[in-house]
C-alpha cells in the first residue's frame, strides 16, 4: 500500500496587503497533493476574513487580539500548523508553479536531512532579477544569512524540540531561526529558482534596494553575531 504523503503547513504572515491575493494564487496553484494554508492576521483583528479554501488546499485564518511584529507572527504560525513540515510565505511574495512539490521530492535525495532549501530569485521593482542563496556552509552561516524562509522546508519536529523565532529580533529572525536548526540537523540544498522574493517591495530595512536600511540591518547582525558567536568559534576551531 502506498504511504500517503506527508502534510506542508504554508504559514502566511499577512498584513493584508493588496499583494495577498497574489501570494495565496500561488499556493493555490501548487501540486504537492497534501497541503494546509495557516495565514496569521499579523495585522491584527481588523484582517478582512478569507475563505476556508486556498484552490484545492484547506485554508485556517488564525490571529491574536492586536498587532504581530514578524517574529511573533511567525511563532503564532508554527503553533498553529499541524503538517509534518512547514515553510513560510509573506504576503508580497509568491512561489512559482511546482516549488513545493519540487522541495519535498528532494528529501527523498537527504533524507536525514531536516531542511531542505534552494536559491530565491530576488525580484526589483525595476525589473532586474539577483539570484540568492548557496550551498549550505555552517561557518558560513555563521557570518551571514543565505537562506531565504521561503525557499526552505523544515520538520515540524525541529520546532517540537524547542526551534523558535526570537521575538527579541524585528528582523533577522530567520537567519537565527536557521542557525538554532543548524544545531539540530543536517540541511539539504537544491538548485532550484521557483521561489520570487520582492526584495524591495516591504519596509523591514533587511530587503535590497528602497527596502534596505543599513544602520538598522547592522544593529540587529551584530545582535545574531554576539548570541552565536560562542558556538562559532567552536565550530571553526574543530574545522581549522
Amino acid at each position: 500500500m502506498t504511504a500517503s504523503p506527508p502534510l506542508l503547513s504554508v504559514v502566511v504572515r499577512s498584513m493584508a496587503r493588496p499583494t495577498l491575493d497574489a501570494a495565496l494564487a500561488s499556493i493555490a496553484a501548487q501540486d504537492w497533493p497534501a497541503i494546509e494554508v495557516v495565514v496569521v492576521a499579523a495585522c491584527g483583528p481588523g484582517h478582512p476574513p478569507l475563505p476556508d479554501a486556498c484552490g484545492a488546499h484547506p485554508l485556517r485564518q488564525v490571529g491574536a487580539n492586536a498587532r504581530l511584529p514578524r517574529p511573533a507572527a511567525a511563532n503564532f504560525g508554527l503553533d498553529a500548523a499541524t503538517g509534518d513540515w512547514i515553510t513560510f510565505l509573506d504576503d508580497d511574495d509568491v512561489f512559482r508553479p511546482g516549488h513545493l512539490s519540487a522541495l519535498m521530492a528532494a528529501r527523498a535525495a537527504a533524507p536525514a536531512a531536516g531542511l531542505v532549501y534552494s536559491f530565491a530569485r530576488g525580484v526589483f521593482r525595476d525589473g532586474h532579477i539577483e539570484r540568492f542563496g548557496q550551498p549550505h556552509a555552517l561557518i558560513q552561516l555563521y557570518e551571514r544569512n543565505y537562506i531565504h524562509l521561503s525557499t526552505t522546508v523544515f520538520r515540524r519536529s525541529l520546532v517540537e524540540e524547542g526551534c523558535r523565532f526570537d521575538e527579541s529580533l524585528d528582523i533577522l529572525e530567520d537567519w537565527d531561526f536557521f542557525l538554532q536548526l543548524a544545531q539540530r540537523t543536517p540541511f539539504h540544498f537544491v538548485p532550484l529558482q521557483s521561489f520570487d522574493w520582492h526584495a524591495d517591495a516591504g519596509d523591514s530595512g533587511a530587503g535590497g534596494g528602497s527596502n534596505q536600511d543599513d544602520a538598522r540591518f547592522a544593529a540587529f547582525r551584530d545582535r545574531v553575531y554576539a548570541k552565536w558567536e560562542p558556538l562559532r568559534a567552536a565550530h571553526a576551531a574543530r574545522v581549522e
